[in-house]
């Protein structure tokens, strides 16, 4: 759905809980590995080693397993940096991944340009992996075997080992050659296929998963897949990445999160504004939450720790502060966000997950109006509330939320998301503080922006786009086959247009149903509509709205763009009114 494609989300605060604990320390008690790739030419830098030594339960490194650097010549092989992550780690009790035994690129001239045949270049990868992997047997509980294979139609990339000369097959049979020499050289090591832009369901991470399947159907001995994770303030599609987390969990895979990072639309030595940073930090916390919710999603690790040792500068211009650290090593608000995200049941509440339930769009709130949170409940499924003598239940299914210690009607919970009515006695403030607690576990608290309205329509579809949800006059839905009639009258329907006089936020409207205090005009295709009347639907919690409209007489056919006004706000753009 379109409201899980990106968080837009703004001016949020975060307020953390000051445990002092560090990222190691939060999952210390877990099967849960935090990790970060270390670039071991820095590690003489002692802030940047001790950094890694406290946040981190697991390392790998950057560059210095790749063929250009370990490497040089066809003899020669240049173990000593990487030595130095091997009894770092070895060291303070971290776990090793190994990156990477076949790449898209970083390979030294003595190999792409040696006119090798098909049977040379078989025989110098297999010495190659037998080489490698072997040495650090025991050392390297998991490598990255082959990185980046495919691109983003889900072709595979032109690379020596396929085609130029190749090492002998077809297809992703060089990628099994690869993972089987890897098993033979060490058979207790997990062996990943890691790639790129394929976190979410699309035709790179498709074929990924064909070939997976493959692989496991044969007896071929993957064990796991990584997504990278370079993403930046757009965010990512959390349901498309789980749903793709579970698809290849259900193959009995692993999944791991290899190279987090979020870039700002910043210079380098510009400043992030604090927008920037609180949607870095959501993204960073939503990342990290949905890996947890799979037992099969076994770690989270970031492509560097501090954006004084970036890659991101020089690859996306323009860019930078992609990291937890800056560049002076301070924490930014996504340090403080991981850190949540990472505690046991945490509960991590966003501004960008608190949305209108007509509309679905991000925006201000205001009392009455239906909300639907997005957030682990922690439910089994899904459960309406009961209205109790009348009124809403402020806690359901150990479900609470609370706008300025105010309880908020709870309509309904599900696995992932709250619908609830925000409650009255916020109406006089610019801001108020929300959290949400779950089994008394109590979320972070976030700063939400208050508004007399906030009006959103209900749409046919429910997603708050295309034709609207609405009755003729007589009591006919109206769509494309049944469109309204100019000069007709129109029922429809929405929330947030403020709170209506003598009555409760938690309250089932009687009839006749409270009308709206505050004046609501509309408009069809640009053309005035009469507004009959406004205000609670009787029989439905009071912040949902009924709103009658007369569609004007001299409109032409067609299906034709509506929106509600309230003062200065409109509802959400996008959504239609078909006329004949």
């Amino acid at each position: 759905m379109a409201w899980l494609h990106y968080f837009s989300l703004i001016n949020l605060i975060f307020c953390v809980c000051a445990s002092g604990q560090s990222l190691r320390q939060t999952v210390a008690s877990r099967p849960f590995r935090i990790g970060t790739a270390v670039d071991v030419s820095r590690l003489g830098d002692l802030t940047y080693r001790n950094l890694i030594r406290n946040e981190f339960n697991q390392v790998q490194p950057e560059n210095e397993l790749k063929w250009m650097v370990l490497r040089p010549s066809a003899a020669t092989y240049t173990f000593t940096k990487f030595d130095s992550l091997v009894d770092f780690a070895t060291a303070n009790g971290m776990s090793l991944r190994g990156h990477v035994l076949i790449g898209e690129s970083g390979y030294p001239s003595w190999l792409t340009t040696g006119n090798f045949s098909q049977a040379q270049l078989r025989e110098i990868l297999r010495q190659h992996i037998s080489t490698v992997v072997g040495r650090y047997s025991g050392r390297i509980y998991a490598w990255d075997v082959v990185n980046e294979a495919f691109d983003g139609a889900g072709q595979l990339k032109a690379t020596q080992w396929l085609s130029h000369p190749g090492i002998g097959g077809a297809g992703t049979q060089y990628i099994e050659t690869a993972f089987r020499m890897a098993h033979e050289a060490d058979p207790n090591a997990l062996l990943f296929y890691n790639d790129t832009n394929a976190e979410t369901l699309n035709a790179q991470s498709d074929a990924i998963y064909r070939m997976a399947l493959d692989f496991k159907q044969r007896g071929v001995p993957i064990h796991g897949i990584g997504l990278q994770m370079h993403l930046d303030l757009n965010g990512i599609d959390i349901r498309s990445l789980e749903q793709n987390i579970a698809r290849f969990a259900a193959l009995g895979l692993q999944v791991q999160i290899t190279e987090l990072d979020v870039r700002l639309p910043v210079p380098v030595g510009a400043a992030p504004t604090l927008s920037q940073l609180s949607l870095q930090a959501d993204i960073y916390a939503i990342v990290a939450q949905s890996c947890l919710r799979s037992p099969a999603c076994t770690a989270v690790q970031t492509w560097g720790v501090t954006d004084r040792y970036s890659w991101i500068p020089d690859f996306f211009p323009g860019t930078s502060a992609a990291l937890p650290f800056d560049s002076n090593y301070a924490a930014k608000p996504a340090y403080y966000s991981l850190r949540r995200a990472l505690e046991p049941s945490a509960q991590l509440l966003m501004r960008g997950a608190l949305r209108d339930n007509a509309s679905f769009a991000v925006a201000p709130i205001s009392a009455g109006q239906i909300l639907v949170l997005f957030v682990n409940t922690q439910a089994t499924g899904s459960s309406a509330s009961t209205p109790i003598s009348g009124f809403y239940p402020t806690r359901w299914q150990g479900v609470e939320v609370h706008f300025d210690g105010i309880p908020a009607p709870i309509l309904a919970v599900h696995r992932d998301c709250v619908v609830m009515a925000a409650p009255y006695g916020i109406e006089s403030k610019a801001s108020v503080p929300a959290v949400v607690r779950v089994n008394g576990q109590a979320s972070n608290v976030v700063e939400v922006e208050i508004r007399a309205a906030s009006p959103g329509l209900f749409t046919a579809a429910g997603n708050g786009t295309g034709t609207v949800l609405a009755h003729s006059s007589d009591g006919r839905l109206i769509d494309r086959s049944n469109p309204a009639r100019a000069g007709d009258l129109v029922t429809l329907y929405g929330t947030g247009i403020g709170r209506l006089p003598g009555s409760s936020a938690a309250a089932v409207a009687s009839s006749p149903a409270p009308q709206a205090q505050f004046p609501v005009s509309a408009t069809i295709l640009g053309s005035s509509a009469e507004v009959q009347w406004a205000g609670a639907l009787s029989g439905a919690i009071v912040g949902t709205s009924k709103i009658v409209i007369r569609v004007p007489a001299s409109l032409p056919g067609g299906e034709h763009p509506l929106q509600l006004r309230i003062g200065s706000v409109s509802s959400q753009a996008g959504v239609t009114l078909p006329v004949r």
